[in-house]
C-alpha cells in the first residue's frame, strides 16, 4: 500500500484511520491526529440523531432489514450532496481559494465582502433550519485537547467566522471545522472528502 507492506509495516502498528489516511492521501498521521479525526467523526455523526445517514440506517433497521441493507441505506444517504463528504471537501476548496486571494494581496475582509456582494453561499458556515451547530464547541474542545486548535487553517477559519458572523450572523458548522483540521493535516479537498466517507 503506497510502498508499505500490510503485515510488516501496518498491521498491529497503525490504526485504521492512520492506514486510511495513508491509502487515500499518502499522509502519515500521528496517532494523536488519527484519534482526533476519529473523535471528530463521532462528534459529527452521533451528536445529532437527525443526521440523514443515521436516520436512514435507523429506518431501514427498524423494518428488520439485515445489516448489509442497513449499511447500504446509511451509506447511500451519506453520499448525497449536502452530507459530510461534499461539504468538507468544499470547505477545504474554499480555504484554498481564500489563501490564494490573501497570497495575491487581497484582505480577508475584502474577500468576504466580495463573496457576500455576489451572494455566494460559502460552505462550512450556517446551518439551515436548525441554527447554530451545537457540535462546534465540542469539536473545538477536542482540537484544544489534541493540540490542533492553532493550525493555520483553523485560525483562518475562525477569522472568516468572525467576519461572516458580523456581516450576516453566520456561524461555523461542523463540516467547516472538520475541513479546516483536515487541511492543516495535509489533506487535499478530494482526499478530505474521501476520508470523511469512512
Amino acid at each position: 500500500l503506497r510502498g508499505k507492506l500490510l503485515f510488516r509495516d501496518l498491521l498491529g502498528r497503525k490504526s485504521f484511520f492512520q492506514v486510511a489516511a495513508w491509502a487515500i492521501a499518502g499522509i502519515e498521521l500521528a496517532e494523536r491526529d488519527a484519534l482526533l479525526l476519529e473523535q471528530l467523526g463521532v462528534n459529527t455523526q452521533l451528536l445529532d440523531p437527525h443526521i440523514w445517514p443515521l436516520a436512514a440506517a435507523r429506518r431501514v433497521a427498524a423494518q428488520g432489514a439485515p445489516l448489509a441493507r442497513v449499511m447500504a441505506g446509511g451509506s447511500a444517504a451519506m453520499f448525497t450532496r449536502n452530507i459530510t463528504v461534499e461539504p468538507v471537501a468544499a470547505f477545504v476548496r474554499l480555504l484554498d481559494e481564500v489563501q490564494g486571494a490573501l497570497d495575491g494581496g487581497m484582505s480577508l475582509d475584502a474577500f468576504v465582502r466580495r463573496q457576500l456582494r455576489e451572494r455566494r453561499r460559502l460552505p462550512g458556515f450556517g446551518r439551515p433550519v436548525l441554527g447554530p451547530d451545537e457540535r462546534v464547541p465540542h469539536a473545538l474542545r477536542l482540537l484544544r485537547s489534541h493540540g490542533r486548535s492553532g493550525g493555520a487553517s483553523v485560525r483562518l477559519t475562525r477569522r472568516l467566522e468572525r467576519l461572516l458572523h458580523r456581516a450576516k450572523g453566520l456561524r461555523l458548522n461542523s463540516a467547516g471545522l472538520q475541513g479546516a483540521v483536515m487541511r492543516d493535516l495535509g489533506f487535499s479537498p478530494t482526499a478530505a472528502g474521501a476520508f470523511c466517507a469512512l
